[in-house]
């Protein structure tokens, strides 16, 4: 779109939103619309919802979290993907350091609290669920317990290891991604 169309094209997408924002309000209490917020918002990985999350970071159901889980959890969907505990670790604790400080500042937990909280790892399950295949599981979007896939985890792991490489080797020549498929010669399973 030329320049001077963006501001339209905004406007019209604001517009749209607001009159969902209207329609849902007039279906739903806020209490509906939050619960459903809270079952359906993407927090990273294959966690689509509170629930997800929960099990998915820490193998719980959300109302065995403690205070410093259900921060990290509070703290994902400004950035799902950036937050990502199991990638990087520390932006994922400094985000929940400060949902914890907020947390303090209005009221919703005491100083002792704050402090007990902050001193807490993460304390993340000890990997990603489904071998660390997230992509694959986010693309399928099954229902939670639907999925049965048969993965070899450490050919996953030795294929991306060589698709890596091989995209480095190649970044003079401005390649920044690749693909691989991977076929049994023997049944032609793929």
């Amino acid at each position: 779109p030329k320049v001077k169309d963006i501001g339209n094209y905004i406007l019209r997408g604001k517009l749209w939103e607001a009159a969902w924002a209207v329609r849902l309000e007039l279906h739903l209490n806020k209490s509906q619309i939050l619960s459903e917020y809270l079952n359906r918002v993407y927090l990273g990985g294959v966690a689509y919802g509170v629930d997800a999350a929960a099990r998915t970071l820490y193998d719980k159901r959300p109302e065995a979290l403690s205070v410093a889980e259900a921060a990290l959890i509070a703290a994902l969907p400004r950035r799902p993907g950036a937050l990502d505990p199991f990638r990087d670790r520390s932006q994922a604790k400094a985000a929940r350091d400060r949902v914890l400080t907020t947390m303090l500042e209005v009221g919703l937990i005491t100083a002792e609290e704050h402090s007990e909280a902050l001193e807490q790892p993460l304390g993340l399950r000890r990997e990603p669920p489904m071998g660390g295949v997230w992509h694959l599981v986010r693309r399928l979007n099954p229902a939670p317990g639907a999925l049965t896939v048969t993965l070899d985890a450490r050919l996953q792991k030795d294929v991306e290891a060589l698709v890596r490489g091989m995209v480095a080797s190649l970044r003079e020549q401005a390649v920044s991604q690749a693909a691989a498929i991977v076929v049994d010669r023997k049944s032609g399973e793929v």
